[in-house]
């Protein structure tokens, strides 16, 4: 009996410790105006900027959240009027997308179809490599939706890469 203890409580103290173990903090963004949900790792910042194009002006509205080892962002793209109309849906990935990579400094590994939730959609995994800090990893997935794109990203360290992973796994398009 006593040689059962012995080898039972590593055991019960290790299941005790993950299911007491809390679970990392994130927070539900879905903003009324909106068509998706995501939970955030944290209490995102809330920043809103506007670019003319050719076109018209492009207005984003951009959540942020800055952990130690990774940047989460979340960006609802308004679509002039025009190129919502007459430009097809590669020009517009590809134009957000080589505007976000410009943004962060960062280098495009992969851009591919996906689909999430009946939405088509482009993945796209790139790398920053920063001089003063070390090499980054990152993904985004964008999302057309009417006159909306919807831009989800989310790059750090590697040790941080289970957060990204939770962080793209809890996308909801809800229109």
């Amino acid at each position: 009996m006593r040689r059962n203890g012995k080898i039972l409580l590593p055991i019960l103290l290790t299941a005790a410790f993950w299911i007491g173990a809390p679970a990392a903090y994130t927070e539900p963004l879905a903003p009324k105006e909106h068509a998706f949900e995501v939970d955030i790792p944290g209490t995102p910042t809330h920043k809103e900027e506007s670019r003319s194009i050719g076109v018209g002006n492009v207005t984003s509205e951009n959540f942020i959240v800055d952990t130690a080892g990774s940047t989460y962002f979340v960006s609802a793209i308004t679509i002039p009027r025009l190129a919502s109309a007459f430009a097809p849906d590669s020009v517009l990935y590809g134009q957000t997308r080589d505007g976000m990579l410009e943004d962060i400094e960062g280098t495009q590994l992969s851009f591919e179809e996906i689909r999430r939730d009946g939405h088509e959609g482009r993945h796209l995994l790139y790398e920053m490599n920063p001089t003063d800090a070390p090499s980054r990893k990152g993904e985004a997935q964008f999302f057309r939706m009417g006159k909306k794109m919807y831009l989800f990203a989310a790059h750090g360290l590697a040790d941080d890469a289970p957060a990204r992973t939770a962080f793209f796994g809890s996308i909801k398009l809800t229109d």
